[in-house]
């Protein structure tokens, strides 16, 4: 994002953060005598490839005796 962006997203959440629920507390709803209650229809994701995790250099050492303790019973 540019400085610009920073900048309006800033302005935007500033300005209203009144508006924004930050904790489940805060949060509201509408009445349903005035609108209807809107479910929407999710399914299972069930990702096809499982990503894989890179292992920062400074710690790859103890990382693997972590792991080959773990494997050995330890």
């Amino acid at each position: 994002m540019s400085g610009k962006e920073v900048k309006l997203a800033f302005f935007m959440l500033k300005n209203n953060e009144d508006a924004i629920p930050w904790t489940d507390g805060e949060r509201g709803t509408f009445r349903e005598e005035y609108f209807a209650p809107v479910v929407i229809p999710t399914v299972e994701y069930v990702p096809w490839t499982e990503r894989k995790y890179s292992i920062p250099p400074g710690i790859r050492a103890q990382v693997i005796d972590t792991i080959r303790k773990i494997a050995s019973g330890v």
